[in-house]
């Protein structure tokens, strides 16, 4: 079974592909070289090269064909307006945006800042833009959620994340 997949990601308009893994226990990672650094390229060709010395390349699915656009989730964040609701398109993008992170952080070992995004109040405005995801298997035929945010909410996801991901470019992952 083909668990690894390459992963698109942008970040102020520069695009890198990572190879993603699929966790066993729910702690999905990104695959490091033999120095502990992220595998990532900038064409599939480049990620295959380097997949051919890192894994077991036949363990790559390579028609998987996810693109992580960091650009719209800091955009969409950034747009949040106190208590309007949340539409399913902008809750899926910023839930896949956090689960990208969630992934880097875990991969990288950086749990201090894991950690900050572990609190009650983080940890529900998380929960909230999961099931304004609306996904089919957990929704109601007929039925959908959108969720609203107060300002404090959105201001403490948008500093949360912005310090986020300037911490991971400073350490030239992204």
């Amino acid at each position: 079974m083909k668990t690894v997949y390459p992963t698109k990601f942008q970040y102020k308009g520069k695009l890198q592909i990572f190879l993603w893994k699929e966790g066993e226990d729910y702690e999905d990672r990104f695959l490091l070289d033999g120095d502990g650094d992220l595998i990532k390229g900038e064409t599939i060709e480049e990620l295959r090269e380097l997949a051919d010395q890192a894994c077991n390349p036949g363990g790559v699915d390579w028609s998987h064909d996810f693109m992580m656009d960091m650009d719209a989730f800091t955009e969409a964040l950034l747009e949040l307006v106190p208590e309007q609701e949340i539409p399913t398109d902008t809750c899926e993008l910023l839930l896949n945006g956090w689960n990208i992170i969630n992934d880097l952080l875990h991969t990288m070992n950086m749990p201090r800042t894991y950690e900050e995004q572990n609190n009650e109040d983080i940890n529900h405005i998380y929960e909230r833009i999961f099931w304004g995801n609306n996904l089919e298997a957990l929704t109601p035929t007929g039925e959908s959620w959108h969720p609203a945010f107060s300002e404090p909410e959105i201001l403490s996801v948008q500093q949360l994340f912005i310090s986020i991901l300037a911490m991971l470019e400073k350490e030239k992952l992204i």
